[in-house]
């Protein structure tokens, strides 16, 4: 039949709106693998989120890592507040208040 997935992707007929789901090869994505280019995939940001921006991916790491892929632990130091010390708060520019009636 007339296969709607593209790159040499396979199709899978699955019990979706789209009535398949197409398998893409390595470094080809989109819903029918149209794309050309890097792809989220479960493993290529380690220690992060990944984000798809169509012909790459952005990887935003974990509280402690750092690096193009998140591959990089860094030492994040906790400031410890030991006797006197003060937080300071910046006031608020502007203060809107709402009334329901």
């Amino acid at each position: 039949g007339d296969s709607r997935c593209r790159n040499g992707a396979i199709c899978q007929e699955t019990p979706n709106m789209r009535g398949y789901t197409c398998i893409c090869p390595k470094g080809i994505s989109g819903n029918d693998c149209e794309r050309s280019g890097q792809a989220c995939t479960e493993d290529i940001c380690g220690n992060g989120r990944c984000e798809d921006l169509g012909d790459s991916v952005k990887c935003h790491c974990n509280f402690g890592y750092e690096g193009e892929r998140c591959e990089r632990k860094i030492n994040v130091r906790i400031p410890s507040f030991k006797g006197i010390h003060i937080l300071d708060f910046m006031k608020p520019s502007m203060t809107r208040v709402s009334r329901l009636n």
